[in-house]
Formats: C-alpha cells, structure tokens, sequence
C-alpha cells in the first residue's frame, strides 16, 4: 500500500493517495497537509474528504483565519534547527476550547484527530487526518509506526512541488541512478525499475518502452541482480533506505530536493 505514494510524489493525486492509505487503515473523514511558520498556518498543500467536502472546506477556512489560535497542538509547531518528527492524537472531547470543540469537531462527526508533525530549521510541516466514531476498533497507531516513511514522502511531494517539478519517471529515475549496485544500471534498466516501483505490469512496461515483454523480464532480472532484491517490494524498501542515505551525504546542488525524501 505504502508503494503507491512514491509515484504520486509531486503529482496532483498525492493528496488523495495519501487519503486513500488512511481510509484503508483507519475510519477517517478528511486528511490535510499543512505548512506552519511562527505557529501559523501558512499554506495547504493537501485538503481531502470523504463527507461533506463543502463543509469542511468551509471549517477549513475558518481554521485558517482564526480557529488555529485553538489548535490543540499548536504548542508543537515550533522550530528544530535538526528534523524532528513528532506523532500526536487528540479526542474531540479533550479539545479545550469549547467554541472550537463544537464547530470543527462535534459539527464535522470528528471524534479524533491525528497528526504527524515534521520540525525543521524554517517551517513547520504537518500532515493531519481526522477520525470519526466508527475509527474505535481500527489501528489509531498507524500513522506512529510509519511516520518516517509518512514524512519522507510529504517533504519529498512538497520540495518537488516548489521546483519546476520532473514528471514522476523522471524522479524515481534520479533515485535509482543513485542506489548502490554492484554494476551500474543501464538507461534500461532504470526505466524499467522506475515503471516497476509506479506499478506497472509487465506487458504494460513493454508498452511504454515500446520492447517486447521478453525484453522487460530480462532488463528486471538484471537491475534486480545488480541492486541484490528479489522483488517489488524489496525494490520499493531499497528506494528508502537510499533516500535515508542521500540526506547523511554532503549537499549536492543537483540532488538537494531528493535529499529530502528520508526514512525516520
């Protein structure tokens, strides 16, 4: 399931992949990503739901103006001159002021709020989603256990979203060139891995590299044999240990977006 949000880094459906995930594990109403300065909301990057999306469209305008001076978390969205990743969970029902309690919560069907919260040296980024009733008997925990994977892609999506953006293909090409193998990859091969990683068949690799599907198996097994995986999966776990390992290395002007996707 996580596999899917390394495609959609950068691209329109980050959001809604994002939300997608969540509903999967957990009964949730609306997800937004939100970058915060001075303990201010200063911009969406993601705003998703499920019920009534007018309505909390408008809750959302409201929090923007004024109601973020209530957030119960507010406290947190303070600066660390090094990356900090911080879970936090809220009931409604703890929510101290009482006027915010009632229209952004008891109003929305909201019985919790989750967040991940991503301290950096300039900003504050946090992604957000909100439960309802129903989430009682799902995994609250979730989003604790995956919060490095979680902030890696949205800081990876946001880093990307400020540039004049590569398409997807591009990008996952830039991390794999960077992957230590025992063999370079071939141009090939790294097309191939990329459209394995975005989710693509076989036969569908074949067709957006205009080979034979022969040719795709081949190129695989040989990127594979080089980067010791043995699968998918393996491929997509790989990818995030070396977005771990581009941020230890030293700046480099033409990888410093990139260094930005990490694991925790």
């Amino acid at each position: 399931m996580l596999e899917a949000l390394i495609p959609a880094i950068g691209q329109d459906n980050f959001g809604k992949v994002a939300f997608d995930l969540f509903r999967q594990k957990m009964a949730v109403h609306h997800l937004t990503i939100c970058r915060y300065l001075d303990r201010r909301p200063a911009k969406l990057f993601a705003v998703e739901s499920a019920i009534d999306p007018r309505g909390f469209e408008t809750a959302i305008d409201l929090y923007m103006d004024t109601a973020y001076l209530n957030d119960p978390f507010r406290e947190e969205f303070h600066y660390s001159p090094s990356r900090e990743l911080v879970t936090l969970s809220v009931d409604a029902d703890h929510v101290a002021d009482r006027r915010t309690r009632e229209q952004l919560y008891y109003a929305r069907g909201i019985a919790a709020k989750d967040s991940l919260v991503i301290r950096r040296a300039h900003d504050v980024l946090t992604l957000t989603i909100y439960r309802s009733a129903m989430a009682a008997g799902h995994e609250a925990s979730w989003m604790g256990r995956w919060r490095g994977v979680l902030a890696a892609a949205v800081e990876r999506h946001i880093a990307i979203l400020e540039q004049a953006a590569p398409d997807a293909a591009a990008t996952l090409a830039d991390l794999l060139r960077e992957i230590p193998a025992s063999a370079p990859l071939s141009k090939q091969e790294i097309a191939v891995c990329g459209l394995v990683v975005a989710g693509h068949s076989t036969e569908s690799i074949a067709i957006n590299l205009a080979v034979s599907s022969h040719s795709i198996v081949t190129y695989r097994r040989r990127a594979y044999a080089k980067l010791g995986v043995n699968s998918q999966n393996e491929l997509f776990m790989l990818l995030l240990r070396q977005c771990n390992g581009c941020l230890r290395r030293e700046a480099r002007p033409e990888f410093d977006a990139m260094r930005r996707l990490v694991t925790h």
